[in-house]
């Protein structure tokens, strides 16, 4: 009931917010605008979290409490048995006494707010109850120390007594200042999104307003409509409304300038028509020149080409021939060199053989006389068999030895003609071989003569071929540099084509563009027209 009571006063309440905000002047910038907006926002995002930490502790307290009542009961119930666990005690004790202890340790704003709304108590109780429990605790120790007696259980009963009765009223508290804090955080939370939201749609109707008359400004503008004058306010959609005036301003002025100039173009752009049109046709009378002259040295380059190429023909020819009759010459030269060799080889040969046939005659000589020698061997066996024959059988083994002698006399008489026969016929080869050693001589000498004659008329034709290399390289030299200046004429009138091209072309771009010019002019007036400027 309390809660619906507190949202029916906080809405009445924005609604008389709302209209007290209505009178409130909004002409301030955007950005004050917008500040204010994050300025509520944030301070709407505070009021949340603020709420829900409340709302947090105030669960924290009913977990308190019920862990302080759990306890305590568990103590009282153990106060009533007939064998009580003192460690038992002591522990369910300390339990209870953490729980009070965390709500005093409450910061000292959380304690003042919680005495802000009238529930001081709370505090008070806590703080009491963690006194009493301390001074059970220390009781319960000491009696554990000591031993239990009937007047240290009605003791304890006494000092757990005044904590657990008040433990109900702790949690009566709790749960009271639980749903007060929720209801104040609805209020709070509900209040401060009214607030914000109101002042946001007044903002925004404020800024629309300014924004709409911009663009109706705009869309008068954009028909042609720049008469447009109005008393902008001093936020930034009112600089935005100068700007946009004073842009307007800055046309009027400016179409009332191409108003005047376009007269002047118009006339500007015919008499450049008519000029580029005589020029492009001037340029086209050059082109057909440059054309022809380009044709005719286009000719001249490839007849000069035509004989450097045959020039360089020549040159390898020549070059070629020179080569093959220093070749020959060098050949002619090793033949002639062989011819000598050889020469000098049939002397030397020539000579041995007449030592050949010196050495034959003595040889003749010795075999003459080894055939004197044999016939007196002969003679001497022959004289030998006769003695032997006289002496009879004494001289029967001399006879024997003379025969021998005579046989071998015999057979070296015989090897002595056989030789003299060799000798003969040696002496018919020497003899002829002799003659042919004789013709060679006399054939290598003609051979070396012809040779060396042939030398001297090759090098006479290598002389007479250098030359002509000499005569054709010039030509061709001449040929090349000649080729090389009609090229860079023959480039150069290319050049001179395309540039002659590339102005004709742009000669008649430039008609096209000086008509396009004209055409623009007259649409440049026309639509200069259409704009309102007075």
């Amino acid at each position: 009931m309390l809660q619906n009571t507190w949202i029916k006063i906080n809405i009445f309440e924005c609604f008389q917010l709302a209209i007290a905000l209505r009178g409130v002047n909004m002409n301030c910038s955007l950005r004050c605008r917008f500040f204010l907006i994050l300025v509520m926002a944030g301070f709407s995002f505070f009021v949340a979290l603020f709420g829900m930490r409340l709302m947090h502790k105030m669960a924290e307290f009913a977990y308190f409490e019920r862990e302080h009542v759990v306890a305590l009961s568990k103590v009282y119930y153990e106060l009533h048995k007939k064998e009580i666990n003192i460690s038992f005690i002591v522990g369910q004790v300390q339990r209870a006494r953490r729980q009070t202890t965390a709500v005093n340790s409450l910061w000292k704003g959380d304690k003042a707010l919680l005495r802000l709304l009238g529930k001081g108590l709370i505090l008070e109780l806590s703080e009491a109850s963690e006194i009493k429990l301390g001074l059970l605790e220390r009781y319960a120790s000491s009696i554990y120390k000591d031993g239990l007696n009937p007047g240290h259980i009605e003791e304890m009963k006494r000092l757990v007594s005044w904590p657990y009765t008040n433990s109900n009223r702790f949690g009566i508290e709790i749960a009271d200042i639980s749903k007060r804090v929720k209801a104040y955080v609805y209020f709070l939370v509900v209040s401060i999104n009214c607030l914000f939201f109101v002042v946001i749609f007044l903002l925004m109707k404020k800024t629309r307003s300014s924004i709409d008359e911009i663009v109706h400004v705009m869309n008068d503008m954009s028909r042609g409509d720049l008469t447009y004058r109005t008393i902008p306010s001093n936020d930034e959609v009112g600089k935005m409304q100068s700007s946009i005036i004073a842009m307007g301003a800055g046309v009027s002025a400016l179409i009332e300038s191409i108003k005047h100039i376009q007269g002047d173009l118009f006339n500007s752009a015919g008499e450049a028509l008519n000029i580029s049109q005589s020029t492009s046709n001037d340029i086209c009378d050059q082109a057909g020149k440059i054309d022809e002259f380009v044709s005719a040295l286009s000719q001249i380059s490839f007849a000069i080409t035509e004989t450097s190429n045959a020039a360089n023909k020549s040159s390898a020819l020549s070059s070629e021939g020179r080569q093959l009759a220093v070749h020959g010459q060098k050949a002619i030269e090793t033949a002639v060199s062989s011819i000598n060799a050889l020469s000098q080889r049939v002397n030397d040969s020539h000579v041995a053989i007449k030592c050949i046939e010196a050495d034959i005659a003595k040889i003749g000589k010795i075999i003459e006389i080894i055939d004197q020698i044999t016939d007196q061997t002969n003679l001497l066996a022959l004289n030998a068999a006769i003695e032997a024959a006289h002496a009879g059988e004494a001289g029967k083994g001399f006879a024997v030895v003379a025969d021998e002698v005579r046989s071998l006399a015999q057979r070296t008489n015989n090897s002595t003609y056989e030789i003299q026969a060799m000798i003969a016929s040696l002496n018919k080869g020497i003899f002829f071989a002799l003659g042919v050693m004789g013709d060679c001589v006399v054939e290598s000498k003609n051979s070396v003569n012809a040779a060396s004659e042939a030398s001297r008329s090759i090098e006479k034709i290598v002389d007479s071929v250098s030359q002509v290399m000499l005569q054709i390289a010039q030509v061709a030299t001449a040929s090349e540099e000649q080729s090389a200046v009609v090229k860079d004429m023959l480039d150069n009138a290319n050049i001179i084509r395309e540039i002659a091209a590339g102005v004709e072309l742009g000669s008649r771009r430039i008609s096209e563009v000086n008509q396009y010019l004209v055409k623009l002019a007259g649409d440049l007036g026309r639509a200069a027209k259409v704009f309102k400027l007075y």
